[in-house]
């Protein structure tokens, strides 16, 4: 039996950064709305730690090239994972 199975959970709703919905998120502007958190999050990681923020763009575009069939969720993901290799 899993965690939430074991503490009766009837839906799950799971956020990127935690302003996904709600109050808060009806204040954002549709922009900031409309931004891949995942993306966000990496970029302004790799800002701060990588030896070469430009580097982990690279890394996503040539990967880019081999797995232009993924569907948009996955490649936010391999992208995030490329800025993140640089550090």
């Amino acid at each position: 039996m899993s965690a939430l199975e074991r503490l009766g959970a009837k839906e799950v709703q799971m956020s990127a950064t935690g302003l996904r919905e709600g109050y808060l998120y009806s204040l954002l502007d549709d922009e900031t709305c409309n931004s891949d958190a995942l993306l966000e999050a990496t970029g302004e990681l790799a800002i701060l730690r990588s030896r070469s923020p430009q580097h982990g763009l690279e890394l996503a575009d040539w990967t880019g090239a081999a797995l232009k069939s993924w569907v948009k969720r996955k490649r936010s993901v391999k992208n995030g994972g490329a800025k993140l290799l640089v550090i």
